[in-house]
């Protein structure tokens, strides 16, 4: 009974701990609302917010809830939609001593009002004795109007936002305009953070199920523990109530957790590499039958596709494991060995040389020679008369160099003159430089093998030529 106890106790902290951590993806993501005309117009701080979980560990999250907040001197209040807020007594007290009483004043809430929901073009304003409409959009007869009214001194009372379905004809002014803006950076205070994230949460129903243990064939590798995580959303707006529900895979290796919606990225994460049990080992076919037959009960194929599956050692230290093919090519599972046969690295993608070379480009201890060398001319200390020009010939390596993602630039003086970059280089590169750029004196011309970026101080490989020109 006592072990029991023990066991039920354990399964609730364990329970527990998971619930926090899930609890810990959720995030608040806040945008400030403003720039040098709005600051001129408003007294108050606008903020968009939105209320996201990040089960898949990208950084950004599913969005589950947003609102407007607006700050001022003595509250902060949200508002579930753009019109709302705008609309607010709020708002609209925020404006001070602002009157809308000519096309100046109007230019400068048109621009302002653009801020609010992105609107690249708009077809101007026009104003009916102490209302003015600002149109956002209008296709054939029916239109989508912001209608400010006014009192005799041009303040601002209302704000409205207006569908016209039989939208009369009109002459808008300044269609298409707004006066130029400039940032604003806004620090955002925590304690206004904190009430956002707890105003977007109170407002969601949400709750995390742990579901049962997932994929037990991957004990045989793994010595992480996998569940089926559910998270349940329930939102009510007006009178409407819906629930969505999102599932993800929960990895759980020594008190680290990862969740993902994909099998390939658990596969390739960092936490699942670290929990590969030592004593798997692909030393012979047998081992790789046996990865290969966990892989067809995480990752199963169909039908079609299961003629295509094979393990292939192609190198003492790598497995091939392929799956499926695209457009010709290869795709599957590469998977690296150390001297023990254990598990080194596992990668998901195509299968080629390129894909092996990436692999081993991963040790930063494994030694790449590019082969990044001039062909022609024979010479890096050149003559040339006017009005000649040169035909450059540069050979490299391609796999690793594509493995890399590496790309060239050329360099004249000092200058970056172009690149060369794709998903595939080809060597040889060759480049044609015309005879304009060589005026009388001496000049550098340079070519650098690059790393994604622009690093010039650390290169692949560098050809210098100096020209002298006559």
């Amino acid at each position: 009974m006592l072990a029991v106890l023990i066991h039920f106790l354990s399964g609730q902290a364990q329970n527990e701990a998971i619930n926090n951590y899930l609890e810990n993806t959720k995030q608040l993501s806040v945008k400030y609302i403003g720039d040098n005309n709005l600051s001129q117009l408003s007294s108050a701080t606008i903020y968009k917010a939105d209320l996201s979980f990040d089960l898949e560990n990208s950084g950004y999250g599913s969005i589950i809830n947003s609102a407007w907040f607006i700050k001022t001197q003595t509250e902060l209040k949200a508002f579930r939609q753009m019109e709302e807020l705008l609309g607010s007594t709020l708002f609209i007290n925020s404006l001070g001593d602002f009157s809308l009483q000519n096309n100046e004043d109007a230019l400068l809430l048109q621009t302002i009002l653009l801020l609010f929901d992105n609107e690249s073009f708009n077809e101007g304003y026009f104003q009916k004795e102490n209302q003015w409409f600002f149109v956002r959009s209008k296709f054939f007869e029916r239109a989508e109007l912001i209608v400010v009214t006014t009192n005799e001194t041009g303040k601002i009372t209302s704000i409205e936002f207006r569908h016209e379905d039989n939208m009369p004809a009109f002459e808008g002014i300044a269609a298409g305009e707004k006066l130029p803006s400039e940032r604003i950076v806004m620090k955002l205070q925590q304690n206004d953070s904190l009430e956002m994230l707890n105003h977007l949460a109170a407002e969601v129903d949400y709750h995390f199920t742990i579901k049962e243990s997932l994929y037990t064939e991957l004990k045989a590798i793994s010595a992480a523990d996998f569940y089926l995580i559910e998270l349940s959303i329930s939102q009510k707006q007006q009178d409407e109530s819906y629930t969505s529900t999102m599932e993800s895979i929960l990895m759980d290796y020594q008190n680290q957790y990862f969740t993902t919606s994909s099998i390939e990225n658990l596969l390739s994460s960092t936490l699942f590499f670290e929990s590969i049990n030592p004593d798997f080992v692909l030393a012979n076919e047998s081992d790789a039958a046996q990865f290969e037959a966990i892989l067809d009960v995480l990752l199963p194929l169909s039908t079609d596709q299961q003629n295509l599956k094979s393990h292939t050692k192609i190198a003492d230290d790598i497995w091939a494991f392929t799956r499926t093919e695209s457009f010709d090519q290869m795709h599957g599972w590469l998977v690296q060995l150390n001297d023990k046969k254990q598990i080194k690295a596992l990668s998901n993608g195509e299968i080629s040389e390129t894909a092996i070379m990436r692999m081993r480009m991963q040790d930063p201890d494994y030694k790449v020679d590019y082969g990044f060398k001039l062909i022609n001319p024979a010479e890096t200390n050149l003559n040339l008369k006017e009005s000649q020009g040169l035909n450059i010939e540069i050979e490299f390596s391609e796999i690793p160099v594509n493995a890399s993602g590496a790309w060239i630039m050329t360099r004249f003086d000092g200058k970056k003159a172009g690149i060369m970059a794709s998903s595939q280089m080809t060597s040889p590169f060759y480049d044609e430089v015309p005879p304009e750029p060589f005026t009388k004196g001496k000049h550098i011309l340079e070519y650098l093998l690059l790393m994604p970026g622009e690093d010039t101080d650390n290169t692949l490989g560098h050809i210098v030529l100096t020209i002298n020109v006559k």
